[in-house]
């Protein structure tokens, strides 16, 4: 009995579309992936979106908040407040200047 080479050609470019796919899906995954332990996140008064920048080469403590994600009870920074984060220095996961979730 001969093979259908019509249908051999079609599986070969589904296959070969699949392993591009996933090609792409693997590059666009973030590098380091981001760990954010539960415990920290239920323990914070807030939660925030803030933009981190550097100087001389040192994380700054201070953050400009661009949202508020999570607030317990009404004391809360507004959208571009200035706030301090403890221990910024000593934190894993700091790439470089850009935007953080902080509590």
């Amino acid at each position: 009995m001969k093979k259908n080479p019509i249908a051999l050609g079609c599986r070969c470019c589904c296959f070969v579309a699949w392993m591009a796919y996933l090609g792409v899906q693997t590059a666009k995954y973030r590098h380091p992936p981001v760990i954010v332990s539960h415990a920290q996140l239920m323990n914070a008064n807030y939660d925030v979106e803030a933009e981190l920048k550097t100087a001389d080469g040192k994380v700054a403590a201070e953050v400009t908040v661009k949202s508020v994600l999570f607030a317990n009870g009404d004391r809360k920074p507004g959208d571009g407040a200035t706030i301090t984060v403890q221990n910024l220095a000593g934190c894993d996961g700091f790439t470089g200047p850009g935007t953080y979730i902080c509590r």
